[in-house]
């Protein structure tokens, strides 16, 4: 598995590809380890949820436009459809999605976090004075098991 939280933390990897470009690869990476999970009902919820609050955080940071988040949302969505999907048609199982999920935990701290946030956003006086434009999404996924 690519360690996620090296993605994040790395400036080199934010730099080579546009902050959108970044987020849009991390979503399909990132999505079908949800989606797996989601069907597993020994994994907590709590747990799904932390992960995409803060990737919704990444994409309302790399997103200059509302139509750019929304497509990064949809792209999210999507793969976390596709893990559901390879669960259910038994290419995956609990018991892996549980190691992915946790493995992918352990890659991503905090301050990882805050690096990519931080390559992304715009500088504080800027986004001081730059509207900030909601992302919607279906998170009905989540609410759902």
């Amino acid at each position: 598995m690519v360690s996620v939280g090296a993605l994040f933390a790395s400036p080199a990897s934010a730099a080579s590809t546009s902050g959108t470009g970044l987020v849009r690869d991390l979503a399909f990476r990132v999505g079908p380890i949800v989606g797996a999970a989601l069907v597993c009902g020994d994994i907590a919820r709590s747990r799904l949820q932390i992960i995409v609050d803060k990737f919704h955080t990444l994409i309302r940071k790399a997103a200059s436009q509302e139509a750019e988040g929304a497509d990064l949302a949809q792209v999210l969505d999507r793969s976390i459809t596709d893990g559901t999907s390879q669960l259910t048609a038994g290419k995956s199982d609990c018991i892996t999605a549980e190691r992915r999920l946790s493995e992918f935990e352990r890659s991503l701290s905090d301050q990882a976090f805050v690096t990519l946030a931080a390559a992304l956003g715009p500088t504080s006086a800027a986004a001081a004075t730059a509207p900030v434009a909601p992302v919607s999404t279906n998170r009905s996924n989540l609410n759902e098991h």
